[in-house]
């Protein structure tokens, strides 16, 4: 049974805020969860947004936010390779369906 992709990316999706940090503090996530959270983007960029409503410069951030930029990039580059291996896939059977 393949499952529906849009129950694919709101679950990707679910997880990605629940990790980051966005609902809950990544220090208070189990310590399995807290290492997940630093593979994700997103969760250097939300520890970071109190430093900036509390009036701090751009170099107290930065490193947290590009630390974000080179997460997502590279989350970017995995996701354009699987991206390519499924399109490879689909034109040699004629179809996406089972992809």
């Amino acid at each position: 049974m393949l499952l529906d992709v849009s129950f694919l990316a709101n679950l990707a999706l679910f997880a990605l805020i629940m990790l980051s940090g966005a609902n809950v503090p990544v220090g208070e996530l189990p310590a399995a969860m807290q290492a997940m959270s630093a593979l994700l983007p997103m969760t250097r960029s939300i520890a970071a947004a109190p430093a900036f409503t509390a009036g701090a410069s751009w170099d107290v951030a930065a490193p947290a936010l590009l630390g974000d930029i080179a997460v997502g990039l590279a989350w970017a580059t995995v996701g354009l390779l699987i991206l390519l291996a499924i399109e490879r896939v689909a034109v040699t059977r004629g179809a996406l369906e089972g992809v």
